[in-house]
């Protein structure tokens, strides 16, 4: 039974967590992202894994809320991370939200936002 330390803002396994592969949070820790971005990708772990999905369905409104910042911003940076390949739109529609997900091959992000050498030297030191 959760514990309810969500109401008071303190942090508890017990109340809810998200499953990541530990190479994606690797990679986004070495990724050359802005906090905003850092802040999507954030967002949608929690809408994805969170709820043990690989996509969701995310309005820029929702992202947005989330990241304290503007719709038109946000969709510039969400675009931004599309086109460095580190977030599909798997389905869009004129008048339907969006449906989005991670590119969980590391290999294929933009070689632009990623170190992928740094990441296989962190791993095989035991950085992680």
């Amino acid at each position: 039974m959760p514990k309810g330390d969500r109401d008071i803002l303190k942090a508890d396994c017990e109340d809810g967590f998200t499953r990541i592969a530990n190479l994606l949070l690797e990679a986004l820790a070495l990724a050359r992202l802005n906090g905003v971005q850092k802040g999507i990708c954030l967002f949608l772990f929690r809408r994805t894994y969170g709820w043990n999905r690989s996509e969701d369905a995310v309005t820029l409104g929702e992202f947005a809320e989330a990241c304290g910042s503007s719709r038109s911003y946000i969709s510039r940076q969400l675009n931004d991370l599309i086109n460095k390949n580190l977030i599909r739109r798997t389905a869009y529609e004129p008048g339907k939200t969006p449906v989005y997900s991670f590119v969980t091959q590391v290999a294929e992000w933009n070689p632009s936002c990623i170190d992928l050498d740094a990441l296989i030297n962190n791993a095989s030191q035991g950085t992680y």
